[in-house]
């Protein structure tokens, strides 16, 4: 799929933007101290990586989830080059670990920007060749890229990320084909080597169902397959896009009004407007109506004001045609919103369910019902982004059960008798998607 900048196209067919580049930047917290508060996060955080912040967090598998205290903090400092015999060592303590997904890309990626992208897959090989039997996993593959993947045998996967930007690719797939030879057959870390080495068939044959497990897949068709159901955050990458098409990024579109994830809120603006289709200015001009996302979305626009204008019926009739008119005249976009505390979010939230209880009883059909209580999720999703938390799951309860801040549920604002409070409830399921 084209790109608007063709270097973009080239990062992306080598796995952007799944690498980690080091950077300059000061911090009145300590390296140690920025490396384990993404250490002992449960979701993605945004991070400078600086080299010492990097060798801190790879130095850091010791940490758990709660704050360090200043001896663990003093682990993670060590020599400013990370020599072979360390990485070994590093690799084998978080291998002794239970860490997130990212986490674990984290350590591969950040391997690699210390490294170099050949010296990470080598020290991945030697470390599986360093594993026990059992090290290597029992478990089948099919469904393991829709949990949290805290296996260690993950690295067997993630090594396919520096594989693809090595400068001896073919010596380096060597190596992983001679450890994978020496594995257990049909064990985890055997089947994930599969699929960096092997690719589509072995993504078929272990009957792989969710995105991630796709990255190194060259087939357009079970990309976009498993696109249309597949609704784990670890999916949400351009890579998918640049695989599968188009397609992909019309999948996005709807997930996009059902609300992203806060900490994928603006990057998707970054990594999914890079795609000069028709599809990105449907997309863009739903993030464009979303606060999380509106101001990054809007100068989006105004970045790509020619192709946006071609392209007017894509966003013409949206809720943010207005603004998005603006900034293609010349008018500034407006400055990021500013987070929610969860005073006001409560507050904001009341407000809805009492705005949603007028939608409803001015909505002529069960049709239009339905409608307004999909708006309203949509705004739900939309308050607790800005407030930095996920679309919540339990927003039923929110709307139908419980209420929120000073509101009672939408029911009870109603006051509907039993049988029209399960007929609302019924209704809220099919606005739903979480």
């Amino acid at each position: 799929m084209e790109t608007f900048d063709p270097s973009v196209a080239t990062a992306l067919r080598e796995g952007w933007p799944h690498q980690r580049a080091l950077v300059t930047a000061k911090s009145k917290k300590s390296p140690e101290e920025r490396a384990a508060a993404v250490i002992g996060a449960v979701d993605p955080v945004s991070v400078a990586w600086t080299q010492e912040v990097a060798l801190a967090y790879l130095r850091g598998a010791h940490l758990g989830r709660k704050k360090p205290t200043p001896a663990e903090l003093e682990r993670m400092k060590g020599p400013e080059a990370l020599g072979a015999d360390e990485l070994d060592a590093v690799l084998d303590a978080w291998g002794a670990s239970r860490p997130y997904w990212f986490h674990l890309e984290h350590l591969v990626l950040l391997a690699e920007a210390l490294v170099g992208a050949d010296a990470t897959v080598s020290a991945i090989a030697r470390w599986l060749e360093r594993r026990s039997p059992r090290g290597w996993g029992a478990d089948a593959i099919g469904t393991t890229f829709g949990n949290a993947m805290t296996t260690p045998a993950s690295l067997a996967f993630l090594v396919g990320f520096p594989l693809m930007r090595a400068t001896d690719p073919a010596a380096r797939r060597d190596e992983l084909e001679a450890v994978r030879a020496k594995g257990p057959v049909g064990s985890t870390a055997s089947l994930l080597l599969g699929l960096v080495l092997d690719g589509a068939g072995a993504a078929r044959a272990a009957g792989v169902r969710h995105l991630f497990g796709l990255h190194f897949v060259d087939d357009a068709d079970l990309i976009r397959e498993i696109s249309s159901t597949d609704r784990m955050y670890s999916s949400l990458s351009p890579r998918f896009a640049w695989l599968g098409g188009p397609e992909v990024l019309g999948h996005l579109v709807e997930r996009a009004r059902t609300g992203l994830p806060p900490w994928y809120a603006t990057r998707a603006v970054d990594e999914l407007g890079v795609f000069a289709a028709p599809e990105t200015v449907d997309l863009l001009a739903v993030l464009a109506s979303k606060s999380k996302s509106k101001s990054a979305a809007l100068k989006w626009f105004a970045a790509h004001a020619d192709f946006a204008d071609t392209h007017r019926d894509r966003w013409a009739s949206t809720p943010a045609a207005a603004e998005i008119a603006g900034v293609l005249g010349g008018a500034p976009a407006p400055k990021p919103a500013k987070k929610l505390g969860l005073t006001e979010l409560r507050a904001r939230t009341a407000d809805l369910l009492r705005a949603t209880a007028a939608a409803w009883r001015a909505a002529p059909d069960p049709a239009a019902r339905v409608a307004c209580l999909r708006d309203a999720t949509r705004e739900y999703a939309d308050l607790c982004a800005l407030a930095g938390l996920d679309p919540d799951p339990r927003a039923g309860h929110v709307f139908c059960v419980d209420g929120a801040g000073d509101a009672p549920p939408v029911p009870e604002i109603l006051g509907l008798d039993g049988d029209a409070t399960d007929a609302f409830c019924d209704a809220f399921d099919e606005a739903w998607s979480p």
